[in-house]
């Protein structure tokens, strides 16, 4: 089973004073990093044997500009960045000033931050009035990367400097709300989110969000959140017949359902949810019985011959066999008696050749 779950979710500009970092190719950086990697640790001698030629003192500062950078701490050892230079070759470059951040808000995906572009000088902005606090769902991470959602750049948002004891603050700005679409597998619980939208009124800039991995626990159950129907044990949607059994008595008891306005748990809410290969099974003996006879009346009607009794009940045994009416469809009724499958009646031509059943086994007597 795969579920598509979609809603729109708020989208934010948010200005405020950051420490950020833009990553930037560094080449000679990842060469060290690869040493570190290597070595343990990075010192002067290590620093020497990649890049030769420098004074005693050009060692110590590049040192300190590596730890600077964070790439390396006190110790000469490689930090998550560092890692990170010696994996990719990219470099943090840190700066401190305003930002306008875009950010899009789910509990999915808590405070996902999209792109940041620095601030523009507005000489008549003195009124600082406005200003508030940050909100909970935007907080910097150090150690994470974003990627630009514009310019597929890296950047990495490490803190809200503010004066002490106090919150920071910001100016947040709402937007034209972006989409958020998760793709679940319902067998694995593997499952996949990305973001989309636009901003800008003349100069429209639309956006796609890389497809983030998210895996599931205890997916068994999850398919019943919004379901009621879903019975876990059977491993089937538990329902009335349908008539979804084909003209030709095919039926792969597997359905497509869709959703609205579905509120998954408490703070997840989606404005639509697409499921498809769903499994479904009778929800009563007596639907198991109709489904039964709806294959079997189906297949008479397909293979347009005459019915004798015994070729009758094999082709009842056959439905009645399947995995999810086995044991609850009962034995075949009289097929002169079979008029109609639910409320629906069945074809003339049927009925006639399952009345045949009755003529023939007359005639042999």
């Amino acid at each position: 089973m795969r579920a598509v779950l979609q809603t729109k979710i708020p989208l934010w500009n948010i200005a405020v004073f950051a420490e950020l970092a833009a990553w930037e190719r560094r080449p000679e950086l990842q060469r060290l990093c690869l040493a570190a990697q290597a070595g343990g640790r990075l010192d002067a001698a290590l620093a020497a044997s990649q890049l030769p030629g420098l004074s005693e003192r050009a060692y110590a500062n590049l040192l300190r500009s590596l730890a600077y950078l964070q790439l390396i701490d006190d110790q000469g050892q490689l930090t998550a960045f560092g890692r990170r230079c010696a994996e990719t070759g990219e470099g943090p470059a840190w700066e401190q000033g305003v930002y306008h951040l875009l950010v899009a808000v789910n509990p999915l995906c808590g405070g996902c931050i999209l792109d940041f572009i620095r601030a523009n000088d507005d000489e008549k902005d003195h009124d600082f009035s406005d200003l508030e606090r940050v909100p909970a769902w935007l907080q910097p991470s150090r150690e994470h990367v974003h990627t630009s959602v514009f310019e597929r750049m890296n950047f990495s948002l490490a803190a809200f400097p503010c004066p002490r004891n106090e919150a920071p603050k910001c100016r947040g700005t709402k937007l034209p709300d972006a989409s958020l679409t998760w793709t679940v597998d319902l067998t694995t619980g593997d499952s996949r989110w990305y973001i989309e939208g636009a901003i800008g009124s003349r100069d429209i800039r639309r956006f796609r969000t890389a497809d983030v991995p998210l895996t599931l626990s205890n997916i068994a159950g999850f398919f019943g959140l919004w379901e009621r129907r879903w019975d876990t044990q059977r491993g089937f949607a538990a329902i009335a017949y349908d008539h979804g059994v084909g003209a030709d008595g095919s039926e792969d008891f597997r359905r497509t359902w869709k959703y609205r306005d579905v509120e998954v748990k408490t703070d997840l809410h989606f404005d639509s949810i697409s499921v498809d290969d769903i499994p479904v099974g009778p929800a009563s003996d007596a639907d198991a019985r109709t489904w039964a006879a709806a294959i079997a009346v189906g297949r008479t009607g397909a293979d347009d011959a005459f019915v004798t009794q015994g070729a009758w009940h094999l082709r009842w045994q056959e439905a009645a066999e399947l995995p999810p009416l086995r044991g609850r469809a009962g034995q075949a009724p009289d097929p002169t008696a079979v008029r109609q499958i639910g409320d629906r009646p069945i074809a003339p031509r049927t009925c006639w050749l399952l009345a045949a059943a009755a003529d023939i086994g007359a005639e042999g007597g």
